[in-house]
């Protein structure tokens, strides 16, 4: 027998060198290949046609997104799935992030991708056109195989049956205009930003309990309480959340006169640094939600929380302390919940200073619908829900596009999203019109905070200027996994977020 196909990139180098040396014809193929499909193999024999050794790189487990946690199958038993392959002589796992260094090791003559992903050399910065440079830059040919017919995501993804097939035709349209790789690379790249969140921290306690039913004489609910569990919400909660993309988030948040500033603090992940203002005329807000303990299903809810705006003393601390520091941030978000926070003058600071502003206020039955987004005269990215912009413009019998285009002439913004929650989302910006990404949720634990983790998860990809459809996606993504979440029991996980991606992007 000869020596077995897997090989270390170093191992690799030698044999290749032997092979050019003899005249062979070298062609590297690349992909992930998790659950081999027919598709797959005629690639990797039309590559092999081209040439006389076929080289397989495989992207590695730690760069795999496929499925909702992780690849379906790890790197050995794709690489040995592969090896079983006649028309493939060698395989080497892709240790980076994409195949540019193997490629610029090795020198292949070819390399090859599927002509599915052809629109891609449009955008000089996508992955296939790096692809591209490199081989050349080595003085090889970058070559595209035929494409069979279309394989439907159910055969990969397994999400085939349980989504509309309104939406699957949507992720096919959106595969041909992005690939997987290349959101990665703009994702990674959003490390960079220096992000700052405004706003209400809330603490979200749910109170687990069996229901009795209701007693003789009165017609109130009775409930057995069983356990309680907190957890910290609002805009710590949506910090949290941004800190799976930024790598520098700030945090400026008020507290009551029982603060739990321990708490908070506890809670929050390392690379969100929080300033916390004081006022001892109000209570730090808390938000209980009264749970029957099988079903999940919320019974009853209570606020705890001020319906004034910050003391005059705490107002004049925040506004003074913002006009020092804005400047200093790529990214503010303001997460308004309509609980005094957002005074006017400090509305006012925030518009005038942040070098871009994403912004939500929302309406909620602790601010009885007084909360309207209008507030804010200005904003680079505004995210509310169709409440919400209903509410600001006024009209509840008009379409969705007519409502969004009214809202949007009403303020001076760039680009403004409606989530619609299972319907998805619908956005708007000058030049580019209307833009609707469909729901993702597979399944829905609890919504709450899933308009938080959107906003989160999208306002930085707006920062970076995305276009209005990825942002919308990237929105979308997050507000899937956070539907899955009770409560804010956790936020959106920089792997979570990049592995669900995958799921509904398979290569």
């Amino acid at each position: 027998m000869g020596p077995p196909k897997i090989k270390t990139i170093e191992e690799l180098s030698f044999l290749i060198e032997k092979l050019k040396a003899q005249k062979k014809k070298i062609v590297m193929a690349h992909g992930d290949f998790d659950l081999l499909r027919y598709d797959h193999l005629h690639y990797l024999k039309e590559s092999k046609n081209l040439g006389d050794i076929l080289v397989v790189s495989l992207v590695a487990d730690k760069f795999m997104r496929k499925g909702l946690e992780k690849p379906i199958f790890d790197e050995n038993t794709r690489a040995e799935l592969i090896a079983l392959i006649g028309c493939v002589d060698y395989i080497v796992i892709c240790q980076y992030f994409g195949p540019w260094d193997i490629i610029k090791r090795l020198k292949p003559h070819i390399y090859t991708k599927s002509e599915n992903v052809s629109s891609q050399l449009k955008d000089q910065n996508s992955g296939v056109s790096r692809d591209k440079s490199m081989v050349e830059s080595v003085g090889g040919v970058f070559a595209f195989t035929k494409t069979i017919s279309n394989f439907s995501a159910d055969i990969h993804g397994g999400y085939g049956a349980i989504l509309p097939d309104k939406t699957l035709y949507f992720l096919t349209e959106f595969r041909k205009k992005y690939q997987v790789a290349d959101i990665f690379l703009e994702l990674e790249k959003l490390k960079s930003i220096k992000a700052l969140v405004i706003g209400e921290t809330i603490i979200d306690e749910y109170r687990f309990v069996n229901p009795l039913g209701k007693p003789g004489k009165s017609y109130n609910v009775s409930t057995q309480f069983l356990s309680k569990e907190e957890f910290v919400g609002g805009a710590a909660a949506l910090a949290n959340h941004a800190s799976s993309l930024c790598g520098f988030v700030d945090l400026i948040t008020c507290l009551g006169n029982d603060s739990k500033e321990s708490f908070i603090r506890g809670r929050l992940s390392s690379n969100v640094c929080p300033l916390f203002f004081r006022d001892s005329s109000r209570p730090t807000i808390i938000k209980r939600r009264f749970v029957d303990n099988d079903s999940l299903t919320k019974i009853f809810e209570e606020y705890e929380c001020g319906r004034k705006f910050l003391s005059f003393v705490v107002q004049n601390e925040v506004e003074k302390y913002l006009k020092e520091i804005l400047e200093n941030y790529d990214l503010v978000i303001a997460v308004d919940y309509g609980h005094g926070f957002f005074s006017p003058d400090i509305i006012k600071t925030i518009v005038s200073g942040a070098k871009f502003l994403a912004v939500n206020a929302q309406t909620n039955s602790g601010n009885a619908g007084f909360n309207y987004i209008t507030k804010y005269p200005k904003g680079d990215y505004v995210c509310i829900d169709e409440q919400e912009a209903r509410l600001a413009v006024q009209d509840d019998a008009s379409d969705i596009e007519e409502i969004l285009l009214s809202l949007y002439k009403k303020m001076d913004v760039k680009k403004m999203v409606v989530t619609l929650g299972r319907r998805g989302s619908l956005a708007y910006e000058k030049g580019v019109g209307f833009v609707k990404v469909p729901a993702l949720a597979i399944n829905v634990t609890d919504p709450v905070g899933a308009g938080d983790a959107s906003l989160a998860i999208s306002a930085p990809c707006a920062a970076a200027g995305f276009p209005l459809e990825l942002i919308c996606f990237m929105g979308n993504i997050a507000g899937s996994i956070a539907v899955n979440i009770l409560g804010n029991e956790s936020s959106v996980e920089h792997e979570t977020l990049f592995k669900r991606i995958g799921y509904f992007l398979p290569d």
